[in-house]
């Protein structure tokens, strides 16, 4: 919306060096005001030189940024009104002397600045005549005005993750800081998930953050996957009107590691007469229920001359939704291969049973060689 002051006068003025040029102007070329801030401005005319107009004036500016508050006339007057035309968006001005000469004030023009922005406070067309009614011609000066206003600037400075595990459950941390000059109410973080995160969007709220301080934000329970990158966002609702928006958003990403999982034979002896069986279990630990393993392959491997194996038994429940499991074993004089799919391992868990016979006086090794684990 723009603001239009129109100023109707006649104006008697003094002959003066027709060498000066003469000028219609404000008194200040350029202002800058904070958001609250009144001022004010006069209407110059200077350099006259002999009689003259002053005709249909008009002031311009921007009313989003400034309101005109009051209008003071010039004590010179010898005849002076105004009054505001809403209606038609101007204000009318008459003016009339026959006493100044030179320099002289017309109205000082007192404003309000009500908002933060830039605004330039134009004389538009302005019109002088001679006393026999010819125009001249006059310089005109404008006046910029800036209005700060103070506001925050929220931005994230700092991102960490503990422990950075892949498939396990991490706490995000999120520095947030306010490098503006003005007090923040209160504002969301949320942490959304661009790939590799089970947990693909979650919101935190801060009560607050004056400037010139920072605090951080914990996201906890972020599960991670084989990668990850987030785009985090602070005031995600917009909830805090900022002097920069643009520096709200960052994506951040990296690397996490994997806890391996062990694989365990175990006996209860270590040492069997000749003809005399015995267990060996095969366990898997360190796995973690947002990773289920669903298929397992390898091989036993023992000495042939001392040991055979009898039987070779799968401990895992089958699955609900197929009720059974795909499983193969080939029993072979010194190996036995085996594979199973569709198990449900989520935990540390016996996998499988291996039965052998002691063959003859020796010592054997029962090793696990080309172990396989896979996911879904």
């Amino acid at each position: 919306m723009k603001f239009k002051l129109i100023v109707t006068s006649i104006l008697a003025l003094l002959a003066l060096n027709a060498c000066f040029a003469t000028s219609v102007e404000l008194n200040s070329s350029s202002l800058n005001v904070d958001k609250g801030d009144t001022f004010s401005l006069d209407l110059l005319v200077k350099d006259a030189p002999e009689t003259w107009g002053f005709d249909n004036e008009e002031i311009d500016y921007d009313t989003n940024v400034l309101n005109l508050t009051s209008i003071t006339l010039s004590e010179t007057s010898n005849g002076a009104s105004y009054k505001e035309k809403t209606s038609e968006g101007f204000i009318s001005l008459f003016w009339s002397s026959n006493v100044p000469t030179g320099n002289f004030t017309i109205a000082t023009l007192s404003f309000e600045a009500l908002d933060g922005g830039t605004t330039q406070i134009t004389l538009v067309n302005p019109a002088l005549s001679d006393s026999e009614g010819y125009s001249v011609d006059i310089n005109v000066t404008n006046t910029n005005v800036s209005v700060y206003e103070p506001k925050p600037d929220l931005l994230i400075t700092n991102v960490s993750i503990d422990p950075l595990k892949k498939y396990e459950t991490n706490t995000v941390l999120v520095t947030v800081a306010n490098n503006g000059d003005f007090n923040a109410g209160e504002f969301n973080v949320s942490l959304d998930a661009v790939t590799g995160v089970i947990d693909s969007y979650v919101e935190e709220s801060v009560a607050g953050l004056n400037y010139g301080e920072n605090t951080v934000v914990t996201f906890e329970n972020i599960t991670l996957g084989p990668n990850n990158l987030f785009n985090i966002i602070v005031d995600s609702e917009y909830a805090v009107e900022e002097s920069d928006e643009t520096n709200n958003e960052i994506s951040f990403g990296n690397q996490p590691t994997e806890n391996s999982i062990s694989a365990v034979l175990s006996c209860e002896n270590d040492s069997v007469k000749t003809g005399e069986t015995f267990d060996v279990a095969l366990t898997l630990n360190d796995l973690t229920a947002n990773r289920p393993a669903k298929a397992v392959e390898g091989a036993l491997v023992f000495d042939s001359v001392v040991l055979e194996c009898s039987n070779f038994e799968f401990q895992l429940d089958a699955s609900e939704a197929n009720e059974t499991y795909l499983e193969n074993v080939t029993i072979n004089s010194d190996n036995v291969t085996f594979s199973i799919v569709d198990g449900t391992i989520d935990e540390n868990t016996i996998i499988a049973i291996a039965t052998f016979e002691a063959l003859a006086v020796g010592n054997s090794d029962i090793s696990l060689e080309n172990l396989v684990v896979s996911d879904v």
